[in-house]
């Protein structure tokens, strides 16, 4: 589009500005830049802190009304409407026994923008406590969570082979889980004890004991 002046003189003007001339009061003011607008996308990776993928992760750009759901490898991609040629994005991360956390990224229209692999933190632990082994005298087994908020566990007998699991909520502070057994034999037979703790499915854990009267094993590992 262009414009006469005097003298039989013309201004060519861009198409965008043209828009906002012709948009704009008589006096060209609140026209001085003219916004790029265009979609931008963002990718990445979210893992725990072992880097195992987190799968069904909620990755929001809240502020842009869209939410992706990471797949099985913990990847994640979302496009977001922007109205400048680069902005910044934040985006709130968060999956169920996890810490929420946000990331704050640089978005460019029409360009991938692959943002470093983001790190939860869980909340919640599957523990497992295991018994294997034979016995055949007296037999005790207790187990214990210990974090800042205090201590929580059971105790009691069992029969081989024994396990128990509990759903322990840890707070970021370092939270120690730790199983001790006893087993006081009978006649002398021969006897054997291993304990086992397994974290969210992982052993972390193992002790193996045997003899022919008392025999105990100890088992204890960080949650974090």
């Amino acid at each position: 589009m262009s414009y006469l002046f005097g003298a039989g003189q013309r201004l060519l003007v861009p198409a965008a500005l043209t828009l906002c001339l012709l948009t704009a009061p008589v006096l060209l003011t609140g026209c001085d830049s003219v916004n790029e607008r265009g979609v931008a996308t963002i990718s990445g990776r979210v893992v725990d802190s072992a880097g195992t993928p987190v799968g069904n992760a909620n990755v929001a750009a809240s502020a842009y009304g869209v939410t992706e759901i990471t797949n099985g490898q913990g990847e994640f991609t979302l496009s977001v409407e922007v109205d400048s040629s680069r902005q910044q994005v934040t985006l709130n991360i968060f999956a169920d026994g996890y810490e929420e956390m946000s990331r704050t990224v640089q978005a460019s229209v029409d360009h991938e923008t692959s943002v470093p692999e983001i790190v939860l933190q869980r909340t919640e632990f599957l523990v497992r406590y295991e018994l294997t082994g034979t016995c055949f005298g007296i037999r005790s087994v207790a187990y214990n969570v210990t974090s800042g908020t205090g201590t929580n566990g059971g105790s009691g007998t069992f029969e081989l082979p024994w396990s128990f699991e509990q759903t322990v909520t840890a707070p970021t502070s370092p939270t120690a889980t730790a199983m001790s057994a006893t087993c006081v034999g009978a006649n002398g037979a021969a006897q054997s004890l291993t304990g086992r703790i397994l974290v969210n499915g992982q052993e972390r854990a193992m002790q193996t004991n045997a003899g022919t009267t008392q025999i105990s094993v100890t088992v204890s590992t960080l949650l974090r």
